[in-house]
């Protein structure tokens, strides 16, 4: 030891999104066309919610 005292600097790295908060009405439109939707193969619709994503991921 040299007597030399080091701070380390510890922070979470998080970027701020830029994008606006969506609206009721956009989350009901949106649930409204993915319901719509038909295929011929099978398929199942999930309402995403944040804590189904990484930090990284913008919703």
């Amino acid at each position: 030891q040299s007597g030399v005292t080091v701070k380390r600097s510890t922070y979470t790295r998080a970027f701020v999104s830029g994008r606006r908060p969506v609206t009721d009405d956009e989350k009901t439109r949106t649930k409204t066309a993915a319901l719509a939707f038909q295929s011929v193969h099978p398929f199942f619709v999930v309402v995403m919610k944040a804590t189904f994503v990484s930090r990284g991921f913008y919703m």
